[in-house]
């Protein structure tokens, strides 16, 4: 089935959509001052806020055995790269939920879960990489405000429909089993 999610800010260049709470797949929750996602078909990666991004870390860190550097909050905002970690065993790692929101009035959302292998990559030996970014690069029409920008691996696990007339994004799981 297709989840419809209109646009959370109508006077923007961006495909904004309003987010909701996030865990990982096994119930622990990631709090995050975060509301809005952009989908960004033009990256490969994800900018997430620097606060959220040390958040994260030290939920896998204290719950999953995975130690990542630290993302710094930058002056310029500008964009960090993913960081190098040590995972203890990364098969054990569980997906990662995103609530997205139909509409402003939706207080439930739709939770869509990202599979460990589109957060973090396993590059053998006991180190893995984060793909969510550290960024407190302003983008969109709301200044101060923070964002998930969510690129290709957010849309190896789901395919995307932009709807231009109605201003909305339609999101389905893929078929995609990530089995190299």
């Amino acid at each position: 089935d297709i989840f419809w999610s209109n646009l959370a800010h109508t006077r923007t260049y961006f495909w904004t959509l309003g987010m909701g709470p996030i865990e990982f797949g096994d119930g622990q929750k990631l709090d995050v001052g975060s509301k809005i996602m952009i989908l960004d078909s033009g990256v490969s990666y994800a900018l997430i806020p620097t606060e959220d991004f040390n958040k994260l870390s030290d939920i896998l860190s204290k719950n999953y055995g995975v130690t990542c550097q630290k993302g710094e909050r930058q002056e310029s905002g500008s964009q960090v790269n993913s960081s190098d970690c040590k995972c203890k065993d990364y098969s054990a790692l569980p997906s990662l939920k995103l609530t997205i929101m139909a509409n402003k009035e939706d207080k439930t959302g739709k939770a869509l879960a990202m599979p460990r292998e589109t957060y973090m990559k396993d590059k053998g030996n006991g180190a893995c990489k984060l793909m969510l970014n550290p960024s407190d690069m302003q983008i969109g029409a709301h200044y101060g405000e923070t964002q998930w920008v969510m690129g290709d691996q957010f849309m190896q696990a789901f395919y995307t429909i932009y709807d231009h007339e109605k201003r909305r994004v339609g999101i389905v799981a893929s078929a995609n089993t990530f089995d190299s």
